[in-house]
């Protein structure tokens, strides 16, 4: 069988436009701090998605089939680190912010954003079964790694131009403006959306 192009790549691309933890990240980091800030986080995010699939295409696929252990432990951190994220939000939504405060509020740095985007990706579980279930069931066995790193690049290079567009999206005055004025409310909704998700992969059946 030969790879089809067409198919793997449309998979990818409704994977990464689909809503979840990351692109809810993007968002609050471009909305909250900016584009940039959000622009970084992506970047990390993208790191990610660059060392799933590199492992992915060199076995890991045969290693999480084989040993479920693994995935289910990087199942349970990535529940935990959501719900950090949650519990962060639920703290924040207490304190009404406007333009005017926003400036004396705590910003990360850039390379805070980088590895919390790396992060939040390495434990990502829609992150992991995607590439699993790629290099495991949709690629031949037979395929010539020059395909493989093909793919693999095509892959992550449009995951990167997606959530960068999330970040410029996010980051104009007019959603901005919209966001601070109803901050506590996004605060809310990331709090219950980052628990739900959490609380769904924590208790998901193995």
């Amino acid at each position: 069988m030969e790879v089809n192009y067409g198919i793997i790549i449309f998979a990818a691309f409704l994977a990464v436009v689909s809503p979840g933890p990351a692109t809810l990240a993007v968002a609050n980091a471009s909305m909250s701090q900016g584009r940039q800030q959000g622009a970084v986080l992506a970047f990390g995010i993208t790191t990610g998605s660059l060392i799933w699939s590199l492992s992915a295409a060199f076995g890991i696929s045969a290693l999480m089939m084989t040993e479920p252990w693994i995935f289910t432990g990087l199942r349970y951190l990535g529940a935990a680190y959501l719900l950090t994220m949650a519990w962060q939000s639920a703290m924040a939504s207490r304190t009404k912010t406007t333009l005017t405060t926003q400036p004396t509020t705590p910003r990360r740095t850039w390379a805070q954003s980088y590895w919390r985007g790396v992060a939040l990706h390495l434990t990502n579980p829609k992150a992991i079964l995607f590439f699993v279930s790629l290099y495991s069931i949709a690629i031949p066995q037979n395929t010539p790694i020059s395909e493989i790193m093909l793919l693999n690049f095509i892959i992550v290079f449009q995951g990167l131009v997606v959530f960068q567009l999330y970040a410029l999206l996010f980051s104009r005055a007019g959603v901005r403006t919209a966001y601070f004025n109803s901050k506590q409310w996004f605060d809310r909704i990331f709090a219950v959306v980052f628990g739900a998700i959490g609380l769904g992969i924590g208790f998901w059946p193995s």
